[in-house]
């Protein structure tokens, strides 16, 4: 594990989990920290199941292609 992290360091990368790094102030116009893209739906039936599962979830889809 020791390697990989040394590894990691080395190339300019933390060498841990990204709880580690700072979070981005970095925002959307609107104030959004990120969004949500679901690409590729193929059909309404699969756009369904992906809409109800977001709704489901409580996640707000921005984009579907």
């Amino acid at each position: 594990m020791e390697r990989t992290r040394s590894f990691l360091r080395s190339l300019g990368l933390p060498g841990g989990d990204p709880s580690e790094a700072p979070t981005s102030t970095k925002r959307f116009p609107d104030g959004a920290q990120f969004r949500v893209e679901i690409p590729s739906v193929e059909g309404p039936e699969a756009l369904d199941a992906v809409l109800d599962e977001a709704d489901a979830r409580g996640v707000l889809v921005h984009r579907v292609s």
